[in-house]
């Protein structure tokens, strides 16, 4: 095989040539180092054109997708919450089937969902309660997840009721996505938007 051209070999084998691989895996670093805080030039690197910082900030300049921001802390965050959260049987929620409508005085209920569909991710909620009733939803783009997308559903419903100033009532939020609840509901929190 050494006569085979390295080029032919790469795309008979499907391995990305080692330039663009090295590449890929200098943005990666790059990216991982910017979102935890540990990219830090020093002092006379920036006005050499050959070097590291300016060399991967030339190629990470329009890459789109590498700026978009990560959920995932490389810290673990310890909140004590002043709620509670509980994740129901399925038949009790069936017997239960809470929905929008009149609710009783004092209380608050409100009703969230995220979704992707057709490489789009969005989000919706609306809230109806005592003295209250609002309905907000806003897409998230291409790169959202649904677990993002349900997690922000919760947090722009809760600046909502924030902003609208609901106070001293009970407010119940329905979630139908066990993954958004759980970390909610925890004393460590790995994820920015939960936390």
């Amino acid at each position: 095989m050494s006569s085979s051209p390295q080029a032919g070999l790469e795309v008979i084998l499907n391995i990305p040539p080692l330039v663009i691989h090295l590449k890929t895996q200098a943005l990666i670093t790059y990216k991982r180092l910017l979102v935890n805080g540990n990219w830090r030039v020093q002092e006379g690197e920036i006005r050499n054109k050959k070097n590291h910082t300016n060399i991967i900030k030339k190629l990470a300049k329009n890459l789109k997708l590498l700026h978009t921001p990560r959920d995932k802390m490389m810290n673990t965050a310890y909140i004590q919450t002043g709620f509670k959260t509980e994740i129901q049987e399925r038949i009790i929620i069936n017997q239960v089937m809470k929905r929008p409508g009149t609710v009783e005085v004092g209380a608050v209920n409100c009703f969230t969902d995220g979704s992707r569909f057709d490489n789009r991710s969005g989000y919706g909620y609306t809230i109806q309660g005592d003295g209250i009733k609002v309905n907000g939803y806003n897409s998230l783009g291409e790169y959202a997840t649904v677990y993002q997308a349900e997690l922000i559903a919760i947090q722009e419903a809760a600046f909502t009721m924030l902003g609208k100033e609901v106070r001293g009532k009970r407010i119940t939020i329905y979630v139908d996505n066990q993954a958004a609840i759980q970390p909610l509901g925890s004393y460590q929190i790995r994820g920015r938007i939960a936390a």
